[in-house]
């Protein structure tokens, strides 16, 4: 590739938080307001009938058919939807190894599945621009970590997890309140919605602080391998504007 290329490829900016936390106002504001292609505008394009055969493959395999981890990456690097399984190994790892209820363990893996169907869609559909990302690799750290029953947070997994990621240059964090944001979501939605199905107030409580700090822990993890981090509360700065518009 020649030098400079890469200046004209395609950056996913991730926006990450908790449910209710702000992240689609922000999204749309950015995207209505500021000309910012949203994640959901650049699926719409992307996803004609010429790709339906591949996401309906995708699907198949997302519904956990019984192929065992190689046989589902395997046919993911064949389609050209993963480019490196390690960060599926790592979540298929810690699933097994927490022992991780098997409806959650179904939902973080049909989660991950589907991003990676998304990248790869609106990759082959946008060689170049930005997109705003509000279900990215990191926003589904909350999927894999943020269900756990045990209290204590499994650093050295999420670790693993952000050292397996191509960890995007710009991440803006929504981080929200969890009392806040579940009075918002109990407000809007009467009933649990996604994979709070049947679970309680408290179970759900419990989710949004795990999620919380498993969020706080890969924010470090990124700053590390030098993300730019914004902490947002929905407010577009200029500061902000600058580095989207680049």
């Amino acid at each position: 590739m020649a030098e400079g290329a890469s200046l004209m490829s395609l950056e996913f900016i991730e926006i990450f938080g908790i449910p209710a936390s702000g992240k689609t106002m922000l999204v749309n504001r950015l995207a209505n307001e500021h000309g910012i292609m949203s994640r959901d505008a650049g699926l719409r394009k992307a996803l004609n009938l010429e790709r339906m055969g591949v996401v309906r493959w995708l699907l198949y395999k997302s519904g956990m058919s019984g192929g065992s981890f190689d046989e589902i990456t395997v046919g993911l690097l064949d389609q050209g939807v993963l480019t490196d399984k390690r960060l599926f190994q790592c979540v298929f790892d810690y699933l097994v190894q927490a022992n991780v209820a098997e409806r959650n363990a179904e939902v973080a893996l049909s989660s991950l599945l589907r991003t990676s169907r998304e990248y790869a869609l609106l990759k082959d559909e946008f060689p170049e621009g930005k997109i705003l990302m509000d279900e990215g690799w990191v926003h589904r750290t909350m999927a894999v970590f943020g269900m756990r029953s045990e209290s204590e947070a499994p650093v050295q997994w999420l670790k693993r997890y952000v050292d397996s990621l191509r960890a995007p240059k710009t991440v803006i964090y929504m981080k929200g309140d969890a009392d806040t944001c579940l009075a918002r979501i109990t407000a809007r939605e009467p009933k649990p919605r996604c994979w709070w199905n049947e679970w309680t107030s408290d179970e759900q409580k419990r989710a949004l602080l795990q999620s919380l700090e498993c969020f706080e822990i890969i924010i470090n993890a990124l700053e590390l391998r030098g993300c730019r981090i914004f902490r947002s509360d929905g407010t577009v700065t200029g500061k902000m504007l600058d580095v989207l518009k680049r």
